[in-house]
């Protein structure tokens, strides 16, 4: 038996929370309500921007509703974009949530056997009144943090099939995380230059300096010399935000190459910690060590492991987040970083 929760631990890696491919579980976030609400959102505005179209005749009036389509691209890529990384932090969550359970099961079991041998020593006379008080304490608040850990994974799964609106969630299938290499950018400027930000503040530049080539002729003094100022902060911000995009491309790429070398010394670590727990295991079995010592090498190990979890989401994010400024297929990305079996 003892061993048998041992292997349990270590088939837990690999577990998962969904019946579900990766495929049908994208198919599923189509029945979000927030997703149909997007969809039906951004038809009504193409409808408008279309009809806005036949009767948009000056130069001035194109480009205002050229800023008008981007916006309503920005919205509905954004929005779609943010389901998505939603999903993410499900699957995370809700793996992280049933490790949280087996932490809290076995500092339960340990604040439970403190207090029971507690109590057996109190009635000896061998500590005092607090001492008992201390460890009743300590087993009343143990046994809080797991109930509340099985309602937070409850209401997390609920929250995660309201989500897909679905019921067809379990708890017993693969998850696997691809990190591939990175694709080679030559040009990232040319990223910045199809970015919805920068599109739309580029053409309220274009509108301002239009306005400022037709009225100069006519204008003159302090008139003439706003139009200058407000034309030369248009120019300044839209340089500051192409580097400021461009900055921030080449920051994410090295956090990734630096969060890949992170994780990778995070999974060797955790190999060292699986050896040195079955070794642990071992004395347990043999009576060398008590349970609880034993219990706490597992919390160790399962905390770890909670961590390289939390590892991994943030470097798939940023996977995310880099495919998301390519203006790459999200779906078919996310189909190649994450597979659920």
């Amino acid at each position: 038996m003892k061993k048998g929760i041992f292997f349990f631990v270590l088939i837990f890696l690999s577990l998962n929370t969904f019946a579900l491919s990766t495929s049908e579980l994208l198919e599923l976030i189509s029945n979000n309500t927030d997703y149909v609400l997007n969809e039906l959102n951004h038809e009504s505005n193409m409808i408008d921007y279309e009809n806005a179209k036949v009767t948009a005749d000056s130069t001035a009036a194109k480009l205002n509703l050229q800023n008008n389509y981007y916006s309503i691209m920005k919205s509905y890529e954004t929005t779609k974009y943010n389901l998505l990384k939603n999903l993410i932090n499900m699957l995370f969550s809700l793996k992280n949530d049933q490790i949280n359970i087996q932490i809290k099961q076995l500092s339960f079991e340990n604040a439970q056997k403190n207090y029971d041998d507690s109590k057996n020593l109190y009635e000896k006379n061998l500590i005092s009144h607090s001492s008992l008080l201390n460890a009743e304490y300590n087993f009343k608040n143990a046994q809080y943090s797991l109930e509340n850990a099985k309602i937070t994974l409850m209401n997390d799964f609920e929250d995660f099939k309201t989500f897909i609106n679905s019921d067809d969630a379990t708890i017993n299938y693969e998850l696997k995380i691809n990190f591939p290499e990175l694709p080679v950018i030559e040009d990232i400027e040319k990223i910045v230059e199809n970015d919805y930000d920068y599109l739309i503040q580029k053409v309220s530049y274009q509108i301002t300096l239009n306005e400022y080539n037709a009225t100069k002729e006519f204008l003159s003094g302090s008139d003439l010399r706003k139009k200058e100022i407000d034309l030369k902060k248009k120019e300044l911000n839209l340089n500051d935000l192409k580097e400021s995009k461009i900055r921030s491309i080449k920051q994410l790429i090295n956090d990734i190459n630096l969060s890949k070398l992170d994780l990778s010394a995070s999974l060797i670590n955790l190999k060292y910690l699986e050896e040195n727990l079955k070794d642990t295991e071992k004395r347990y079995n043999s009576g060398l060590i008590e349970k609880s010592q034993f219990n706490q090498a597992r919390i160790s190990f399962l905390s770890t492991v909670m961590q390289i979890n939390n590892k991994r989401m943030g470097l798939l994010l940023k996977y995310m987040d880099l495919y998301n400024y390519l203006k790459e297929d999200m779906n078919e990305k996310i189909l190649e970083l994450v597979e659920l079996k």
